[in-house]
């Protein structure tokens, strides 16, 4: 079967097609124009690393189409495919008229036509005799071939399988929150005066992570101690939650494309938390800070999911002691002013600010803003 995709503004659209029926397919055909040129050689780059890496003999070809003149575009890929019989035409992100005339055309030879929706993670085929029929996907993408699909390298990271041995000491130290966080100041901050035979418990645990010894931090777990261990316990929180796939401190390579001479120029970014579900991907920052510039996070944020899809949204979790005020349904701070929160929104981005963790709140959150409810997701 090939496969005869149109690239528009949103790629993400398309991977998950790519991935489902990748054993059916023997070629790969990708139709673009002026202004999704990028993207096309974006998503070529992604199938050729997605076959060599699983050793797929697939065929893949790229076409340029001229938008002037729809109705010769059809003729051409006529010519140079062959008949459309055997043709799955995916639609997902495309010129709606190019649909109508390709669409006719290959339904008309035998061929199918598919739609893929997703944030219902749901296809929709059309088949040649004008029956629409819909299916869930269940075959769902990890982050791994997710990211190389995209053409994005992920360069680190820490999975589920290199943590476990560490969840139920983690979960142990953050059962209350408030009491580690008293023992996590001192420490940071050498308190001799402390009561520390208050906390030998906390200290075991601590000692055999190999974070402190003999009531004192280790000096190379200062980064540890100061986020990356309340990283790891959100790591967690949302592990238990049933996704599909997560990771934390995972490191992207956005612009791999680049020739080494222009490395410098490469967009590298480091996640805290990534989550991948239904063939969506949604990311979890967490910051263990008092003063903190939420609106500049935001705006950070917004411009990175944008690399992911439509369908991607974020979470900003901070901890820390401010006070707050109830605004449209989410509390404010001078961390997360009203503008903030109103751009977040706009944004497709969440913001959990408290003193800790309430975890029953913070799952349920994670669970709906995330959509990971079950069968009857919605936007």
């Amino acid at each position: 079967m090939k496969m005869l995709s149109i690239v528009g503004d949103d790629i993400s659209q398309l991977a998950p097609v790519v991935y489902a029926y990748r054993d059916e397919t023997t070629e790969h055909i990708l139709l673009y124009d002026d202004s999704s040129a990028h993207r096309a050689k974006q998503l070529e780059r992604g199938i050729r690393k997605f076959a060599k890496s699983y050793r797929i003999l697939w065929k893949i070809g790229i076409q340029s189409i001229e938008s002037a003149d729809l109705s010769g575009v059809v003729s051409q890929l006529r010519e140079s495919t062959g008949s459309f019989q055997d043709v799955w035409l995916n639609v997902s992100d495309a010129c709606p008229m190019l649909i109508l005339l390709l669409g006719k055309a290959v339904q008309e030879s035998g061929g199918e036509v598919i739609s893929y929706d997703h944030f219902s993670n749901k296809l929709h085929f059309l088949d040649k005799n004008y029956t629409v029929t819909c299916t869930r996907l269940r075959d769902t993408l990890n982050l791994h071939d997710y990211l190389m699909l995209l053409d994005f390298d992920m360069t680190s990271s820490r999975t589920k399988v290199a943590l476990s041995s560490r969840k139920q000491a983690i979960l142990q130290l953050y059962e209350n929150q408030s009491r580690f966080k008293k023992l996590r100041y001192a420490l940071l901050y050498y308190d001799e005066g402390f009561t520390y035979s208050l906390y030998k418990d906390l200290l075991l645990i601590l000692d055999e992570l190999g974070i402190t010894r003999k009531n004192k931090l280790v000096p190379s777990q200062q980064k540890v101690l100061s986020g990356d261990l309340f990283e790891e316990y959100i790591f967690y929180l949302c592990e238990d939650l049933g996704v599909d796939d997560i990771a934390m401190g995972v490191k992207i390579d956005f612009d791999n494309s680049q020739a080494e001479p222009q490395a410098q120029y490469h967009v590298f970014n480091e996640f805290d938390i990534l989550l991948m579900h239904q063939n969506r991907i949604y990311t979890i920052e967490c910051k263990y800070a008092t003063h903190l510039e939420g609106l500049e996070l935001i705006y950070k944020y917004d411009a990175i999911i944008d690399y992911f899809g439509e369908a991607s949204k974020a979470i900003l979790l901070n901890i820390s002691n401010k006070p707050k005020e109830r605004y449209l349904g989410m509390k404010s701070s001078s961390n997360f002013r009203h503008s903030a929160l109103r751009r977040a929104r706009r944004s497709n981005i969440e913001v959990y600010h408290e003193s800790q963790v309430d975890v029953a709140e913070f799952q349920s959150l994670v669970k709906s803003f995330f959509h990971l409810g079950g069968e009857d997701e919605v936007r």
